[in-house]
């Protein structure tokens, strides 16, 4: 699974009370919804192809590409918070 990462502070100024930032595998192009404060589990069950990260993550206004061994979404979130995801440089 290819995913993108977010990392644009103008997008998420507005959005301190968001608990999680959602990241879109890039193969669908799906917008990333920075504003959104449904729960983790609500917004897996809208989003079941996301990927999600802590808004404490460091954001530095460009996109970042990771690569994530499973097809499972749950394994692949905790993969990026613990920073195990491989880098597409």
């Amino acid at each position: 699974m290819k995913v993108a990462v977010p990392m644009d502070m103008d997008t998420i100024s507005n959005a301190d009370s968001a608990k999680y930032f959602l990241i879109f595998k890039i193969e669908e192009k799906e917008v990333i919804d920075t504003k959104t404060l449904l729960t983790l589990e609500e917004m897996l069950k809208e989003k079941p192809n996301a990927v999600i990260v802590n808004k404490h993550e460091k954001f530095n206004g460009k996109m970042e590409n990771y690569f994530c061994e499973k097809n499972d979404v749950d394994v692949c979130i905790l993969e990026f918070i613990e920073g195990n995801l491989e880098k597409i440089e």
